[in-house]
């Protein structure tokens, strides 16, 4: 009688091992307090390719002078913090920042026109993501950010007229010389684990790089490091 009741509880001890681990397992990847560290690297600066459209629209009106630019953008590098307030909501801070070097050259019967324009943008952001699908190894989310941008532009002349006469700095949108203030972004992001703290991430929509890819690493719960295995 004894060994009987000493194999039920036995028995009753593995299985409720089991089902806390099985319970643990299926803990999501961004449950409540969790924290998630993301680095990023852009495909493509939107900037850039608005710039550079332009750009080739202006080189090809102008026929009473030669004019010739260079344009070089570094992909937007973006570095994120996420903590979860639930298992399906985030928010955190992110830091967005990317460099260009522009040059434009024209040439006249009477004059010659250099500019060399080296610079910096950076962007700081407030996020929020909510989760539309969320399980042990990945989550799909949209993601919203707002905050302020800094930038840094030198150029190789103290002429402000030249400046604010060069092709280069005449579309609002893309020039160096005028930028807003207020940093926006918005769009669909997923994450996947591929091993037990680091995964791999990509988002879409209205931001810098039209697609940021990356790496992240998670930060689980004290409560739930000891078992939580997720699978592994």
């Amino acid at each position: 009688m004894n060994f009987i009741s000493f194999g039920k509880k036995f028995t009753f001890i593995v299985l409720l091992m089991v089902s806390c681990q099985e319970s643990h397992a299926q803990d999501p990847l961004m449950a409540k307090a969790n924290k998630m560290l993301t680095v990023s690297y852009g495909a493509a600066n939107y900037n850039h390719l608005m710039l550079n459209g332009y750009l080739q629209e202006q080189s090809q009106d102008i026929l009473t002078y030669n004019f010739t630019y260079s344009t070089k953008y570094s992909n937007p590098i973006a570095v994120t913090f996420d903590y979860a307030v639930s298992d399906y909501t985030a928010v955190g801070i992110g830091v967005n920042y990317y460099s260009f070097h522009l040059t434009e050259n024209r040439k006249d019967i009477v004059d010659t026109f250099n500019l060399d324009t080296k610079g910096f943008r950076m962007a700081v952001q407030a996020r929020c993501m909510r989760y539309f699908v969320q399980r042990p190894r990945s989550i799909f989310y949209f993601f919203a950010g707002a905050g302020i941008r800094f930038r840094s532009v030198k150029y190789n002349t103290t002429d402000q007229h030249d400046i604010k006469i060069a092709e280069i700095h005449q579309q609002y949108d893309a020039s160096p010389l005028t930028y807003s203030p207020l940093s926006l972004e918005a769009g669909l992001g997923l994450k996947f684990l591929a091993s037990k703290k680091i995964g791999l991430s990509s988002e879409f929509g209205m931001i810098t790089g039209l697609a940021q890819f990356g790496l992240f690493y998670t930060f689980r719960n004290k409560w739930r490091k000891v078992n939580d295995n997720i699978g592994w």
